[in-house]
């Protein structure tokens, strides 16, 4: 097919075309005295484009892993290099202090497509023919991590029902096999899985322009001199490898201080950082750009980066994190964020606590613990109430950011999650909102912290400062965020 022979045409050229190696410039390992290659170890998602470009690299051995295991290879030493999915994927390998600070570098974006048989005639090929269409829909199961989500993600936001069973989840080997062999019409895949099974298939649509990243970054703990330049060459060899291919891709420079302030931002504060972004423009000329996604995930891309201006996670506890690692400045407290318990409008399945939720046949959404702050939380709250393995099984579906979960009662997926106050509130039209009493709650501050490599530390402290003041206040009130916790967005008996 096309896009895998061009793909490995490309990936091949470059290998060909690269210059012998210096004789005088060895890889080094342990403080510079032993010269040795640097180990790469690439994940086995990427199929073969891992290992062919860190073959194309002089210096490197490779080695391949999943990426589920990538945090045991890791600990047992010996790696310099990492090639990965991410940023979502690599939330593991940040929490676990594997990843050397500002060593990361975006090597190809990778689009979701939607593939289907060699022989399928008319197959749907766009989101709202999927949407529209009766057939059942391949993607991908837990194994294959954020693929899985953003899949699901995707179609979730044109109104497939995720839990629905014309939703067929396998593993990606599997997905595609029985694609080829048409017991599925059409499957929803990372490009890169095309990479390991480049058979019998041909590729209908690209279904998400966001994707996944594939990034290189150097482990900490490495003592090979040669793994920083070994990464930035992973990087020169896919801009060429990729450059006119379906999975070209030139990511922007972020907060290097040239286009404005660059702000880490929670999925769930987007809509209040919108308005009081433009406002903040407005009034003093500096722009304001976002990166929103989950907490976990943003501080992940803080290590990988070292670049940008302010923070503001859903969650202290991703504060705390930022700061035990010296990433953060200062910072100003903006609001709060109130667990509720959201159900469909009307509250039809009469959820009333949170003792209501390990009702047997119950479908419950939680946001997901690893990647973003209100699943963070929850789970702190469910142990708190002693609820944690009975709520699990009625748990049908984890998100890995807050919006989700109301496109997933909205949907009609589920039938109740534990979300924050503000963001239930954008789904007001279809949900309600059961509030949890205060001496059961836990509730967090939302707050702006300038981080400590900024270039712009007192236009980024001006703007954490407007979003403490006055003007961001109101802003923040006007979108339904609780300002006060004597006066929460929800009031107690609300939805009871």
């Amino acid at each position: 097919m096309k896009l895998v022979a061009l793909l490995l045409c490309a990936l091949a050229l470059a290998a060909c075309n690269r210059p012998a190696p210096p004789p005088d410039q060895p890889a080094v390992r342990g403080e510079g005295t032993s010269a040795t290659k640097a180990l790469v170890l690439t994940a086995a998602e990427l199929g073969t484009l891992g290992e062919t470009l860190a073959g194309s690299v002089t210096g490197t051995s490779t080695e391949s892993v999943a990426m589920d295991g990538m945090v045991a290879r890791l600990q047992q030493g010996g790696v310099d290099v990492v090639v990965a999915l991410g940023p979502n994927d690599l939330i593991p390998l940040d929490q676990a202090g594997l990843i050397h600070p500002a060593s990361g570098k975006v090597l190809a974006h990778v689009p979701l497509l939607v593939v289907a048989p060699q022989t399928a005639k008319d197959p749907p090929a766009t989101l709202a023919a999927l949407a529209a269409a009766t057939c059942p829909i391949g993607v991908p199961d837990k194994s294959a991590g954020f693929a899985c989500r953003l899949a699901k993600q995707t179609l979730t936001s044109v109104k497939v029902n995720c839990n629905a069973e014309r939703l067929v989840p396998d593993g990606l080997a599997q997905l595609l096999r029985r694609t080829e062999a048409s017991e599925l019409p059409v499957s929803v895949v990372p490009a890169t899985a095309l990479l390991q099974w480049p058979h019998k298939l041909k590729v209908v649509a690209e279904v998400n322009t966001e994707g996944i990243d594939v990034i290189a970054l150097t482990v900490r703990g490495s003592t090979n001199l040669a793994a920083p330049q070994i990464v930035a060459n992973l990087a020169a060899a896919a801009k060429q490898a990729f450059a006119g291919t379906h999975l070209a891709y030139a990511p922007p420079e972020k907060g290097d201080g040239k286009n404005g302030l660059f702000v880490y931002a929670g999925a769930g504060i987007r809509e209040p950082l919108d308005t009081a972004g433009s406002l903040f423009t407005a009034q003093t000329g500096t722009k304001v750009h976002y990166s929103y996604t989950g907490s976990a995930c943003l501080l992940a891309q803080i290590t990988l980066s070292q670049k940008g201006d302010l923070f503001l996670p859903g969650e202290v506890f991703y504060m705390e994190q930022a700061k035990e690692r010296g990433y953060l400045k200062e910072k100003r407290h903006v609001a709060y964020f109130v667990p509720v318990i959201a159900v469909q409008k009307g509250n039809p399945k009469g959820i009333h606590t949170l003792q209501d939720l390990t009702r047997p046949g119950l479908r419950v959404g939680l946001g997901e613990a690893k990647s973003c702050a209100i699943g963070s939380l929850t789970e702190k709250l469910l142990a708190k109430a002693g609820l944690t393995a009975a709520v699990e099984k009625n748990t049908k579906m984890h998100t890995p950011m807050a919006a989700e979960l109301g496109n997933a009662l909205k949907l009609g997926s589920i039938d109740a999650a534990i979300n924050w106050d503000a963001v239930t509130h954008q789904f007001l039209s279809s949900v309600d909102a059961v509030t949890i009493p205060e001496q059961d709650n836990l509730t967090t501050a939302i707050e702006a912290g300038v981080l400590s490599f900024t270039k712009q530390p007192e236009p980024a402290l001006r703007f954490a400062e407007f979003l403490a003041g006055q003007s961001g206040q109101g802003v923040f009130e006007q979108a339904h965020y609780t300002i006060d916790l004597a006066k929460p967005v929800f009031a107690m008996g609300v939805g009871q």
